[in-house]
């Protein structure tokens, strides 16, 4: 067997054609001599207990069949769905899901279609993750293999505007609920001194007086006390928000599946529509309320 396609579990070494090849008669692990010599046996010896084999690369030509074979399942399901939507018809909804497959996880393998993540396989997980699948579905395996929690750099920086990229519209509401109470907040504790901030910008006189020292004081003080509030809560949201939106996702994928077994084609298929991938739209919104309602609200409660 030609083994150049791969490397030596003892050296890690890629195997050239004139090394001298020991092969495990137990599990069929090739390996350099001088390795298998240095280790008193398969360098693999300690997993042999587990029924460990040695999985053989492919061959070129059954590279290119699977390929072919993705290649030609991706214009099934593109036709398919076409096909539909020119007849004005509901496309088949394992249809759009493979469609999704195919664009998110072009070189997908079958072993790779039959692992599970958020209690489904894959490709239907990637298919449901939609943008970023790849990173987000690499989290979700490590939550569920060893516990593993991962830090959300995105959602620490744009919270609560993550969460309702993501349709976790729940959390994102109440995220933007904080977001406006911190944002009245600042407005309540600045007003009292803007007054005499507008004197000092438009005279240039830099003196205050006692009181005034005090009440500059007392809002910086506040402000600071709720800027630590703010960071806190984003932090924690930074450390949550992959296992929010892994449980968010392992639900919602059990729901689909249900609904899938008992419901019309038409009914699964704006239901895993609705609830999957991203949204933009719901972004741009949070970010125009999380802006202008504060400002409205102030106007009207602090006059």
């Amino acid at each position: 067997m030609d083994f150049t396609k791969t490397q030596c579990d003892g050296c890690g070494r890629p195997f050239e054609k004139e090394d001298d090849i020991v092969v495990c008669p137990v599990c069929g692990t090739p390996q350099h001599r001088e390795c298998y010599e240095l280790a008193g046996g398969c360098v693999n010896a300690a997993k042999h207990e587990l029924g460990f084999e040695f999985d053989p690369p492919e061959s070129d030509e059954k590279e290119e069949e699977k390929a072919k074979e993705e290649a030609e399942r991706k214009t099934r399901a593109a036709k398919a769905v076409n096909e539909s939507l020119s007849l004005g018809e509901f496309p088949d909804v394992n249809d759009v899901i493979e469609q999704r497959v195919s664009a998110i996880c072009p070189g997908i393998t079958e072993q790779q279609r039959k692992e599970q993540v958020c209690g489904v396989e894959f490709g239907l997980a990637s298919a449901f993750v939609g943008n970023g699948a790849e990173r987000y579905i690499n989290k979700f395996r490590k939550m569920e293999q060893i516990g593993k929690r991962t830090f959300n750099w995105a959602a620490f920086l744009f919270t609560p505007y993550w969460f309702f990229w993501r349709k976790l519209f729940k959390e994102g509401l109440i995220l933007a609920g904080l977001d406006i109470c911190a944002s009245l907040l600042m407005n309540y504790f600045v007003r009292p001194i803007l007054p005499v901030y507008q004197s000092i910008v438009e005279s240039g006189e830099t003196n205050l007086t006692e009181a005034e020292f005090s009440a500059f004081y007392s809002v910086g003080l506040k402000l600071l006390i709720l800027y630590g509030v703010i960071f806190a809560i984003h932090l924690f949201v930074g450390f949550f928000a992959d296992k929010i939106y892994h449980n968010y996702c392992t639900k919602t994928l059990n729901e689909f599946h249900q609904k899938k077994a008992s419901e019309e084609n038409e009914e699964s298929l704006r239901f895993f529509l609705t609830k999957s991938s991203t949204s933009i739209a719901a972004t741009i919104a949070s970010i125009l309320v999380t802006y202008f309602v504060p400002s409205i609200l102030s106007n009207l409660l602090f006059k």
